[in-house]
């Protein structure tokens, strides 16, 4: 399967899912050029079933969060997700994007950029300790 099938497939994924999608792919739009692989709703098995990672880029170990509106009424559970995750995947950085109360574009604006900084960090941080590694 050749990249473009790749993404294809892998968006398609958050069809029906209209602020999910748009947070995705403009998040992947400024980090694609970092090499990194994207994953959209990564399977992680639980001690009680399973979750789904929004977007995941395994590559890093990062993944983030898209809390659409109907997260306001599962802020528990949803914190226990994480904390299941956390025990599975334990060098995992979260991070979120909210939907709920954000009515301003600027507003999710500046989640998404603030995401795109930490992911560019984490390879960043990488890429530098490979180099130190392998020199």
């Amino acid at each position: 399967m050749d990249k473009l099938d790749y993404l294809r497939r892998i968006f398609a994924h958050t069809k029906g899912k209209t602020f999910e999608n748009y947070v995705i792919n403009q998040i992947w739009s400024k980090v694609e050029e970092f090499g990194l692989y994207p994953v959209t709703q990564q399977y992680v098995k639980q001690s009680k079933g399973y979750a789904l990672l929004d977007l995941y880029f395994p590559q890093i170990a990062f993944t983030v969060e898209v809390n659409e509106n109907f997260h306001k009424h599962t802020i528990a559970a949803d914190q226990m997700r994480m904390e299941d995750i956390f025990s599975s995947i334990p060098e995992i950085k979260v991070e979120n994007v909210n939907e709920e109360g954000v009515k301003d574009y600027e507003i999710v604006k500046a989640q998404i950029k603030d995401v795109v900084k930490k992911i560019e960090t984490k390879v960043k941080e990488l890429v530098s300790r490979h180099y130190s590694n392998s020199g």
